[in-house]
């Protein structure tokens, strides 16, 4: 059965945004929960064409000597965008561009984009077919300055791109696939074994062994070079401890390359020590290059985007010391597999690397663990857990000749880095460790006092603290913890305290006061008509902590049901005015807000509820004038309330009007 409202309905929906974008193993209901496409038997299915993987096995074998980043996919070149391949699909307060591509035995599919463009308050979800990973949301925040994207890879032979555009997003979305990869190489843990998985000797960094190297591990990342390539690096401290997101890898990965198209992956770790096959991890989109030199075989880059606290993401310390060590640690992403940790228990050598001149790197000869290709750039610690250098090359593998050459640090220092990591020329020989500081405390506030405490402050650094106009200050200015009020009981609003170290800034949000929203919904109605009405807060209802809403009417309906963000009412039989009310609660108070109505017998639809056709009569003479030259909107819903059919017509039509259902 199919119901109709007569309506100008604008749902806003407002989503939380980040630039990070999360990869996880999860199931089917929590992916159901996330998108919004539930009849997909009428997605686009593009199906990609076979390739000679031969023929790229002998390319991969002939180039292992070379220092070049490992390659575990082939890269089709395509031109899909939301015009010539998906479809498009109304569904409930919007509409969902989908498209299901496929490449036959694949290990996993991952896409590059020449044009990305995301509005405000739309998402895009990818997943795969078998709904065990999903990845997303990606939002406007990861919309980049130069318009292009890559996402990281999905586990299946089978993706599913959806893209939800809410009904008041006016923007045109822009994605255009001009890459899809089908990895040929299986990257992922407890899988069957794919053709580049890493050795058997190499360790998982959550394995007992890797237990105090936690710290540096989290600063590790696996690089998705050119889309089709990995390398490993790591975010890297500097003197100021502003948190400028540098990141430490080999100059040879990025030969050819253009850093802006990398992603960057983080927390790729077996859940526990050789132990099963869950995962999640978090992608960070672009870089710049800052500094390189062939010398020492590094580069250091710049990511368009500092990461999150709730990451667990650290900056790793450094020495640029040359004294030998006793003892080395590398971690690493052998063959693209998760993190591996690696330890020469020996004294290392400064040596020339094999084909190079000049003693500019660390031997290492590791007693456990090992390296691999996808390796290149990964980081070497010293017993102090300092960055010593980065992999450049050597023998991979579980043989027993395990010598690696990682580029010394202190080289790399007098070759650029010193500019980066040592800006104000400190003559620091040594940085520790830091995580990223971030701010804790309550998601509301009223006229009480509230704290809010700095986490993971940097050793000799100081903060300062500011905070919104709609709050006044109490106590805690120069400390750890910092305490606030509203500025007064009618504020209702957001607001933000900001903890600022050195150069760098965390805020925290938080909404001030009682909610604050608007109603809209159908306000013109005829008798017996349903209609619905939407609450649209200022900022997410979360936010703002609401935690109920009462309905209630004045005049001519039959009843009204709600919740916190909708209601369904009925008009009676009579015609008349009235209105709605919503009265939204959080640990601030109370606000009410309402919205007109209006019941007339100006306009008639029938059958209601209707199987096949529709019919629409208006007595022109009964009919607003004011409605006379606009458009009309007809909306069709099934007994649940979802859109099916959406159609209009302007007020000046031929009575009656036929409507065929879906």
């Amino acid at each position: 059965m199919k119901k109709y409202i007569l309506s100008t309905l604008l749902a806003i929906i407002v989503f939380n945004l980040s630039a990070q974008v999360i990869t996880q193993k999860t199931d089917a209901s929590i992916i159901n929960e996330k998108i919004k496409l539930e009849d997909k038997s009428n997605i686009d299915v593009l199906n990609m064409p076979s390739f000679d993987l031969k023929e790229l096995l002998e390319e991969d074998e002939i180039n292992k000597g070379l220092d070049l980043p490992y390659r575990f996919g082939y890269a089709f070149e395509v031109d899909y965008n939301m015009q010539n391949v998906g479809t498009w699909t109304e569904v409930k307060s919007g509409k969902v561009w989908s498209l299901k591509i496929v490449s036959k035995g694949a290990y996993s599919i991952n896409l590059a984009y020449s044009k990305f463009y995301l509005p405000e308050n739309s998402q895009l979800y990818i997943y795969n077919e078998q709904k065990t990973v999903l990845q997303g949301p990606f939002t406007s925040e990861n919309n980049t300055t130069d318009g292009t994207f890559s996402s990281d890879l999905i586990e299946s032979s089978a993706i599913i791109l959806e893209y939800f555009e809410p009904d008041n997003v006016k923007e045109k979305p822009e994605i255009l696939i001009s890459k899809v990869v089908h990895a040929y190489r299986n990257l992922f843990p407890n899988s069957t074994k794919g053709y580049g998985s890493s050795g058997s000797c190499n360790i998982d960094v959550n394995c007992p062994e890797g237990d105090v190297w936690q710290d540096e591990s989290n600063a590790v990342a696996m690089i998705l070079v050119g889309s089709d390539r990995i390398c490993s690096g790591c975010m890297v401290n500097n003197t100021n401890q502003d948190f400028t997101p540098y990141f430490l890898t080999a100059n040879h990965c990025i030969s050819g390359q253009n850093v802006n198209d990398w992603s960057f992956r983080f927390q790729y770790k077996s859940p526990s020590c050789n132990g099963g096959d869950d995962y999640s991890y978090y992608s960070y989109h672009g870089a710049d290059l800052e500094a390189n030199s062939s010398v020492s075989d590094f580069a250091l880059l710049e990511l368009d985007t500092r990461p999150n606290a709730n990451t667990g993401i650290t900056y790793a310390g450094w020495s640029i010391s040359t004294i030998a060590p006793n003892s080395a640690v590398g971690i690493h992403h052998p063959s693209g597999d998760v993190m591996k940790i690696s330890f020469d228990d020996d004294n290392l050598t400064k040596t020339t690397y094999p084909s190079l001149s000049g003693n500019n790197h660390w031997k290492v000869i590791f007693d456990e663990g090992t390296a691999e290709h996808g390796s290149s750039g990964s980081p070497i610690f010293d017993p102090d857990h300092r960055i010593i250098g980065q992999l450049h090359g050597g023998y991979p593998g579980c043989s027993s000749n395990k010598n690696f050459w990682y580029g010394s640090f202190d080289v790399s220092w007098t070759h650029g880095l010193s500019a980066f990591l040592d800006p104000n020329n400190t003559g620091a020989m040594t940085t520790n460790t830091v995580e990223i500081p971030y701010v804790s405390g309550t998601g509301t506030i009223c006229s009480s006092n509230r704290t809010f405490t700095l986490h993971n402050l940097p050793s000799g650094s100081t903060v300062t603290w500011t905070r919104s106009n709609n709050l006044t200050y109490v106590s805690g200015q120069g400390t750890n913890n910092y305490t606030v009020k509203a500025s007064n009981s009618s504020t209702s609003g957001q607001g933000w305290v900001q903890a600022n170290i050195n150069v760098a800034t965390f805020r925290k949000t938080f909404w001030v006061g009682k909610p604050k929203f608007t109603i809209s919904g159908t306000d013109e109605l005829m008798p017996r008509q349903p209609g619905m009405a939407i609450i649209q807060y200022s900022n997410d209802r979360f936010i703002q902590g609401v935690s109920n809403v009462n309905w209630s009417y004045t005049g001519p309906l039959d009843y009204i049901n709600g919740d916190i963000t909708k209601a369904r009412y009925k008009a009676g039989n009579s015609s008349g005015l009235g209105f709605i009310y919503a009265l939204a609660t959080n640990t601030c108070g109370q606000r009410e807000n309402r919205m007109f109505y209006e019941i007339s017998g100006w306009h008639k639809a029938y059958p209601n509820p209707v199987k096949d056709i529709l019919t629409i009569e208006i007595d022109k003479s009964e009919m607003p004038k004011r409605l006379i030259s606009k458009k009309i909107e007809i909306l069709l819903y099934d007994k649940m309330m979802s859109l099916k059919k959406k159609t209009s017509f302007s007020g000046t039509f031929t009575t009656p009007k036929h409507i065929k259902t879906p």
